[in-house]
Order: C-alpha cells, then sequence, then structure tokens
C-alpha cells in the first residue's frame, strides 16, 4: 500500500480508489485492469506477438520504469504477467504487483541507499536478473534485464531457457541469449541496448529515453510498419476472454 499511495496520480500505475480496514479485514480498491501481457501473447495465433506491436510496448514499458526508478523504486519482478492493459488510455500499459519493491533512494539525502554485499534471491527465475542468481544486491540494472528478456519473449514466444527448471541451467541460457536466434531476430539498435544495459554501473542512471528514441529509430532501419492497431486489438473477445 505504501509503495500505492507514492504511485498515484501517474497513469502508468493502478489508480487506487479505496482502502481500509474493520473488525475483520483489510481492504483495497483499485481500478479494473487487463488481461497481462502474458495472457495477450498466448492468445495470438502463433503465441507471439509482431514485431511492431513488441517494439512499441518496449518503449511502454521504458516509460513506466523511467517513472518508477525516478521515483525511486527498483520493481524486481519485471515479466509479461506484471503489466496489465489499460484498454482505451493512450498509456496503455500499467506496472503492478509491488509485494519484491524496494526503495533505493533515501529520501533524506536523495541518494541511493548503500548495497547489501549479498542478498537473497528475489524475482522469478525466469526473468530475473543474473545478478539476482549469484546472490547480489539487486538496483534498477537488474529490472532492465528483466525488461530485456520480456522484450524477447513478447517477440519470440519463448526464452531459450524457459523449460529449465535449476537456476545454473537457467544461468547458462541467460549468458549465452546474444548467440540466440530470438536475440539476432531483434532490430539492431534493439541488440545495442542489451550490450548498454550490461555496461551498466551499480548506480549509473540508465538513458532511458535515448534507448525509447533507438527503438523508434529501428522502425525505420529494419523496415518495420508501425502498428495502426496492436495485435490484441486484432482478437476476437471470447479468444482474450478465454
Amino acid at each position: 500500500l505504501s509503495f500505492m499511495l507514492c504511485l498515484q496520480g501517474s497513469p502508468h500505475f493502478p489508480h487506487l480508489i479505496e482502502f481500509g480496514e474493520d473488525s475483520q479485514n483489510r481492504y483495497l480498491v483499485q481500478e479494473l485492469l487487463g488481461p497481462n501481457l502474458s495472457s495477450l501473447r498466448r492468445s495470438t495465433p502463433e503465441s507471439k506477438f509482431s514485431m511492431g506491436t513488441t517494439l512499441r510496448v518496449a518503449q511502454q514499458m521504458l516509460r513506466i520504469l523511467k517513472e518508477y526508478h525516478t521515483i525511486g523504486f527498483i520493481h524486481n519482478d519485471i515479466k509479461p504477467s506484471n503489466f496489465l492493459l489499460r484498454p482505451g488510455s493512450e498509456n496503455f500499459l500499467v506496472l503492478i504487483d509491488f509485494g519484491l519493491s524496494k526503495a533505493y533512494i533515501d529520501p533524506k539525502t536523495g541518494k541511493p541507499i548503500r548495497v547489501k554485499p549479498f542478498s537473497a534471491f528475489k524475482g522469478t527465475k525466469k526473468y530475473a536478473s543474473p545478478n539476482a542468481h549469484i546472490g547480489l544486491d539487486l538496483t534498477v540494472r537488474d529490472d532492465l534485464y528483466s525488461w530485456f528478456y520480456t522484450i524477447i519473449e513478447l517477440s519470440s514466444g519463448t526464452l531459450s531457457w524457459s523449460h529449465e527448471k535449476e537456476k545454473v541451467a537457467i544461468m547458462k541460457g541467460k549468458r549465452g541469449i546474444v548467440k540466440s536466434q530470438a536475440f539476432l531476430d531483434l532490430p539492431k539498435r534493439v541488440q545495442d541496448i542489451y550490450a548498454k544495459i550490461e555496461e551498466l554501473g551499480i548506480f549509473t542512471p540508465p538513458d532511458y529515453d535515448t534507448w525509447i528514441d533507438e527503438i523508434e529509430q529501428s522502425f525505420d532501419d529494419a523496415g518495420i510498419e508501425r502498428p495502426k492497431e496492436y495485435d490484441w486489438e486484432k482478437l476476437s473477445p471470447s479468444d482474450v476472454m478465454r
């Protein structure tokens, strides 16, 4: 609740309607949102988004992460199922699930909070940053690793390590991501963003706006048609509901 209260007034997060408690329960009411990106991807005929839709989603996710990080929070569980649709809105995606989030900016000093030398694993193994697997305390850059894995899954329909259960095997897949066909199928400018994520220091601020522009330029460089409607807008209501 404390995180949601800090996020009110932004179009990128759920609108809180009411909260409180009675003699037996605590309650929270927020706007109705959805479906999520994972469900929508699986609803498409090939279980993946077109590159045009993927790039637009990637840009919107970056705008959301920029605002969340600027406020001073790290999400720690970025994945397709934590982005819901807000139908009919220009800001068509909403980030949810702040249970693993943490503040990384000290509100008194305005400076980053000192990182721990070791931290327990946080996140979802499939999408978590490599740093989460080796026990590092997570920072802004780690949300961006998860963002990139999300983009690959949306565009290709899968991640090469999706079937793996053990962290060692998952880490191997993540380390070899740049050699995967799903990575190579992305526009070159988008591929280059991954290298920039890897170069980020613990508290280096990402250049979100430049990356959003790079993605926009990818449409022209790669000859990708800018979508007039998103893939899920082509689905029948029954497909989406199912």
